[in-house]
């Protein structure tokens, strides 16, 4: 009996997933959407080369390929990110946000840099008791030292003879003891004032000739003891009672705050003392005993 003869191509064989290898998906694989339609996978001709593409996919597949690729899936590929599309997707950063904190140092330095420019660039309203005319003027001639003279004692103005020059403290000193003494016996040093009257007297100078701040002879020599050139002792003062900091003075608000001026109104608190750094330029009041 003749055995039946095997047809020379068997039905094409199914790939997993539905699809068959020759690119007709069936029912299951047009459920998935996947369809095996690679040109470079070999489509079987017969039974036992379909079986060794079986088993080579599996061999892929064991060994870490993917399985669409080791199975001959086609799939498409994830678009490459060219450097056009990276600067396409380029984060745009926020804008930085900037703090004004500083050190306290800095603050400081700053706070008293504006309080020295604005001593020096004073432009002081007319106080009471300020002559209809204007500021008083100066005696006329540079052959006197003495502007005024008060209780016995002679006064000497620095505004009246260098009205464009102004001292630290140090200067003010030495501007004092430098003035001719002419045929005196003793030289001039900076004011001390000793008690309310010549306190009176040196305010009513400042308010008159509108002079906005001079030093005296007043220096801090210990925690709040302050003591005149003259070496006079005395109990009375005339502090403000505000500053730069809005406090009582003296409080060394800036620190170094060593050296006693009086200042016209600066604070709206009238003619006041203060205590300043000693490297502010300022006029200066001298003064000796009369002959």
């Amino acid at each position: 009996m003749r055995k039946a003869r095997r047809p020379a191509h068997d039905p094409p064989a199914r790939a997993l997933g539905g699809g068959t290898l020759e690119g007709q998906p069936s029912q299951g694989g047009a459920a998935r959407g996947i369809h095996a339609q690679s040109s470079w996978w070999p489509q079987p001709k017969h039974t036992d080369e379909m079986w060794r593409c079986v088993v080579l996919a599996a061999l892929l597949a064991s060994a870490g390929v993917p399985r669409a690729i080791a199975y001959g899936v086609r799939v498409n590929p994830a678009p490459l990110l060219t450097p056009e599309r990276l600067r396409a997707q380029a984060f745009q950063p926020q804008p930085v946000v900037s703090f004004s904190a500083q050190p306290v140092v800095q603050q400081q330095q700053q706070q008293q840099q504006q309080q020295q420019q604005q001593q020096q660039q004073a432009v002081l309203p007319p106080q009471p008791g300020t002559p209809p005319g204007g500021p008083l003027p100066c005696l006329s001639g540079t052959d006197t030292l003495v502007d005024a003279t008060f209780r016995g004692r002679e006064y000497h103005f620095s505004w009246c003879r260098q009205p464009d020059e102004k001292y630290n403290f140090q200067d003010a000193l030495s501007y004092c003891e430098s003035l001719p003494r002419g045929g005196h016996r003793v030289s001039f040093y900076a004011v001390s004032i000793e008690d309310q009257d010549e306190d009176r007297f040196i305010s009513n100078s400042i308010r008159q000739y509108l002079v906005p701040f001079i030093w005296t002879s007043g220096r801090k020599v210990g925690p709040n003891i302050w003591m005149w050139q003259s070496g006079i002792p005395s109990s009375y003062s005339n502090w403000s009672h505000t500053g730069g900091s809005g406090r009582p003075q003296p409080d060394d608000n800036l620190g170094g705050e060593d050296c006693l001026s009086i200042l016209n109104n600066f604070y709206h608190d009238g003619i006041r003392w203060h205590d300043v750094p000693c490297d502010l330029d300022k006029y200066v009041v001298c003064e000796r005993p009369r002959l």
